[in-house]
């Protein structure tokens, strides 16, 4: 905090959040705004104040949950304001209403950023994307999540640490760096560690799946006897982890970083490609199936298109629609062939 800031009072924090909820509604008079422009200059912590109110407001949708949690009672606003109108008419979160809201979360962003918002205890957080999409999280502390189509976590963030239960599919993990508290990622039979770094991870019917696109994380297995003396798999950027089930030593791989995580804007676009590239980018998002091309002579047949990233067999029939092929399904998994007459 630098000096400036802490000749900010918390009436002068209160008065403008008061300001900024009455500009932002729309609903201002001329006289408001000239009352405003009147009041910024009679001290100089009056637009500084306004600022920080400003720049609070527009991040503080991060903390939504532990702010409607640490201060669910302030939360009801006041019936009325100093201009006999609601302030929060037309607003929708974040943008907070004035009173007794507003200002115990502005004192907490703005007067004691030391303190932290995970000193509240909050409650388990279920995100789950639909089978045939691919959803983006923003988590509470800032981090943002994508899931796979059909994937499900759980989240708990507060001050003792912010954790991730991985229930089904994949997720793609961009975490804030925050050094006093690591990023967990739990798999059941192992976790993933990180302080700030992107990665894929996959939980799979029989594998688990670790792969770094950027920073580096550190997996460590179950607690098992025979490995209480081995220390995590420390995994660099283009590297992937495969954990088959039963097993504790992965087989390692490497791959371009722009490989992992491809999928996360929810398409895939392909510009004259051959069939072979396309299946292996459809190989590397779905490893726990296998995709063929029945006829190599298919291999080099040429595909320019988008896909939508949902579930294999939905995308192979987008493929095959495209390049007037036809899939078929068996034991070992998927083959790609010539459509018959």
């Amino acid at each position: 905090m630098s000096n400036e800031d802490r000749h900010i009072t918390p009436a002068t924090i209160e008065r403008a959040s008061e300001w900024y909820a009455l500009l932002s509604t729309g609903d201002a008079s001329e006289a408001d705004h000239a009352a405003h422009m009147e009041w910024l200059l009679e001290d100089p912590s009056h637009p500084l104040a306004y600022e920080q109110v400003a720049m609070s407001m527009r991040n503080i949708s991060s903390y939504e949950t532990q702010l409607r949690t640490a201060f669910a009672k302030d939360l009801a606003p006041p019936a009325k304001t100093v201009h006999d109108k609601p302030f929060w008419s037309g607003w929708g979160w974040p943008q907070l209403a004035t009173g007794l809201a507003a200002v115990a979360a502005l004192l907490f962003v703005v007067i004691f950023p030391s303190s932290s918002f995970y000193d509240t205890q909050v409650s388990e957080q279920i995100y789950s994307a639909d089978a045939g999409d691919v959803r983006n999280v923003k988590l509470a502390d800032g981090s943002r999540v994508t899931l796979f189509a059909g994937s499900s976590i759980s989240v708990r963030i507060n001050s003792a640490g912010r954790n991730v239960d991985l229930l089904r599919g994949r997720g793609f993990f961009s975490v804030v760096s925050d050094s006093s508290r690591p990023f967990t990622v739990d798999l059941g039979s192992r976790k993933v560690r990180v302080v700030g770094t992107r990665f894929e991870v996959i939980k799979g019917e029989n594998f688990d799946r670790v792969a770094v696109n950027e920073g580096l994380v550190a997996v460590s297995s179950s607690p098992n006897p025979e490995l209480a003396q081995q220390a995590p798999l420390l995994i660099e950027p283009g590297t992937i982890a495969l954990y088959r089930q039963g097993q504790n030593i992965p087989e390692i791989q490497s791959t371009p970083v722009e490989m992992i995580g491809f999928w996360t804007s929810g398409s895939i676009a392909f510009q004259d490609e051959p069939l072979a590239t396309v299946v292996e980018k459809l190989q590397i998002m779905f490893p726990d199936t296998s995709i063929r091309i029945e006829d190599q002579g298919l291999a080099s047949k040429r595909f320019s298109g988008s896909l939508v990233v949902s579930d294999l067999e939905e995308m192979l029939a987008s493929l095959a629609a495209f390049l007037d092929l036809t899939v078929r399904k068996d034991s070992n998994g998927y083959w790609l062939d010539e459509a018959r007459d």
